[in-house]
């Protein structure tokens, strides 16, 4: 079928309402709403603090915070990076961005006071209304990547987050899970689970991680499409290669 969500979104029926991106569809990969499978609830590559685990959210629609349809990660203060085809078709007005472990329990729900899109890539950056730091001052954003990945980074593990189907019925929220990047193009970093954990249904524009040269957590991609099987090959969109459109609209 053709789905859209891709390996970050949250949740199937939340993600169907906003489309999809174009890609393959044939053969080994298809476009699908998906989640963590077969995560941990910590970070096992990667040193986030508390507050950097807190600025991982969902997007929901106003007022259901447990309405979960996809990923996105505060980048700063009030810059929220997910995917495109998680924000087609809603306005400003359909969309906020909860933080906490559970989207049935949230920390904090922040209103969405504007929504860009990318016309070349599956990015989308969301302003929020308010500042989320000087709200709620325990949550620290993870800075998006700007320096292009080298070939050197090719076989490192990186750390993907996200919440949504993790094929078990007693698990449910922000889960992470450990993949390996196997390529870079020119607007994608490539990642596989290897057949042992991997981004899944829920998590479409959520974030793969890693430490930049100066010893930070960065988002180098946010999840744009993938292998169903949820533990397989994941593209996700390099943010370094629209660092400037991200500058010129925050």
């Amino acid at each position: 079928m053709r789905w859209f969500c891709s390996s970050l979104c949250l949740l199937t029926i939340g993600c169907a309402e906003f489309g999809a991106p174009s890609g393959p569809v044939d053969g080994e990969y298809s476009q699908h709403s998906q989640a963590i499978r077969n995560g941990t609830r910590e970070p096992q590559v990667l040193p986030l603090t508390d507050g950097q685990k807190l600025a991982i959210g969902w997007l929901h629609p106003p007022g259901s915070a447990g309405a979960n349809f996809c990923t996105g990660t505060l980048v700063a203060p009030r810059v929220v990076a997910t995917a495109r085809h998680c924000v087609e078709g809603g306005g400003r007005r359909g969309i906020q961005f909860g933080v906490g472990l559970l989207p049935s329990d949230p920390v904090r729900t922040f209103a969405v006071e504007d929504i860009h899109t990318n016309d070349r890539v599956d990015a989308a950056i969301l302003i929020l209304a308010e500042d989320a730091t000087a709200a709620l001052p325990e949550i620290v954003p993870i800075r998006f990547n700007r320096d292009a990945p080298n070939q050197t980074m090719v076989g490192r593990e990186v750390e993907a987050a996200g919440y949504g189907e993790t094929y078990d019925a007693n698990r449910s929220g922000r889960y992470f899970a450990v993949v390996q990047l196997t390529r870079v193009t020119d607007t994608e970093v490539i990642v596989d689970g290897r057949g042992r954990q991997g981004i899944c249904f829920g998590d479409s524009g959520g974030p793969v991680m890693t430490l930049n040269e100066g010893g930070e957590p960065v988002v180098l991609g946010v999840e744009s499409w993938g292998d169903p099987s949820c533990w397989g090959v994941d593209h996700l969109t390099r943010l370094d290669q629209i660092a400037d459109w991200i500058d010129e609209r925050t």
